[in-house]
């Protein structure tokens, strides 16, 4: 008997083993391999309040026009600034069903960690909670809207 289930633990541990090392695997979602440009956003880093809203010019005290990013079902994607400047990025699902990622060498060269939360995607548009910190120790909490709306041409160039 104790044989028996000395061979069936040795069984189980080869199996999860193997199940470990099989590649990662293709995730299907309603937000990835689209670029999202940022349609309407509310955050306060350090306790001080900004507010962007496209096309709201006379309210808004950021600029968001050009801003986008890019999730890729890979697991990595882009983070597109308005100023054009882009930055690699690797994501992941996290406990909450929403997202986190990594911005490579953002500001101060250094990776940004962002995390998601209460992500819903409706049709073209998704909503969420935002939060992370710099590495200059700023802190910041969001509430963000973004569309697929902008060009696709970034969607076809897989990191």
């Amino acid at each position: 008997m104790k044989l028996i289930l000395l061979l069936w633990s040795v069984l189980m541990l080869i199996t999860s083993k193997t199940d470990i090392k099989k590649g990662r695997p293709q995730i299907d979602l309603p937000f990835v391999n689209k670029n999202w440009q940022l349609d309407e956003i509310r955050f306060q880093q350090d306790n001080v309040p900004y507010y962007y809203r496209r096309g709201d010019y006379d309210n808004s005290n950021m600029n968001f026009d050009n801003d986008f990013i890019t999730f890729f079902d890979s697991g990595k994607g882009f983070y597109h600034q308005g100023n054009g400047k882009e930055y690699s990025l690797e994501w992941t699902q996290n406990e909450k069903k929403g997202l986190v990622y990594t911005i490579k060498k953002f500001r101060f060269n250094k990776d940004l960690f962002v995390t998601w939360e209460h992500v819903k995607c409706e049709g073209d548009t998704i909503s969420y909670t935002e939060f992370y910190t710099h590495a200059n120790g700023i802190h910041s909490l969001a509430y963000g809207i973004r569309s697929c709306n902008c060009p696709t041409q970034y969607v076809q160039r897989q990191p």
